[in-house]
């Protein structure tokens, strides 16, 4: 039980939101909610609620190092799209042929790191893989994929609030490729 177990290693005077904030995190996962728990813990800080925890950080790097240079690569391009990947939009922003990226997500998905969603597609198997391949990333890559994906999500003009969402999101981690004006 989620809530016994985050009250074991935190204390028992937690609030209800906190123990709700691990278990969506965790998605659920005992070794990720122990992780978490953990971590939070023995750092003792707000910031290490938030903050992916080395071990789960090198359990993705880990388990990431055993796809092909292509597969990889294409995943930490993914990651600056969220959880959920939509394959078009992650061709475009990679600039690879469509059926480059699926070769390289099929790779990823018998690894066990992307996963089939209902009604979605692909996302990733868990929103901290994601997480700790966008941390990969450096500042300057980061920052320049975040723009690309403004621009690719302005270039469709789908006045969807979702998607102008994103691409606000995207133009805010991308401001210092894109400039203010943008």
């Amino acid at each position: 039980d989620v809530e016994v177990a985050t009250r074991a290693v935190l204390g028992g005077d937690l609030h209800d939101d906190v123990v709700d904030a691990f278990w969506r995190r965790s998605g659920g996962n005992p070794f990720l909610l122990k992780t978490l728990v953990h971590y939070a813990r023995n750092e003792g800080t707000p910031a290490a609620f938030l903050a992916l925890p080395p071990e789960a950080n090198a359990a993705v790097r880990h388990h990431v190092a055993d796809l092909s240079k292509p597969a990889q690569e294409l995943l930490r391009q993914a990651s600056v799209l969220g959880r959920h990947i939509d394959v078009d939009s992650l061709a475009r922003l990679a600039e690879v042929p469509v059926a480059e990226a699926l070769r390289a997500l099929d790779e990823a998905r018998a690894a066990g790191l992307v996963e089939r969603a209902p009604r979605e597609g692909l996302r990733f198997a868990h929103a901290l893989v994601a997480e700790a391949l966008h941390e990969e990333l450096d500042e300057e890559t980061r920052a320049s994929l975040h723009a690309r994906a403004s621009e690719l999500l302005e270039d469709d003009a789908q006045a969807d609030v979702v998607a102008l969402a994103e691409r606000a999101e995207h133009a805010w981690r991308g401001a210092s490729v894109l400039g203010p004006e943008r």
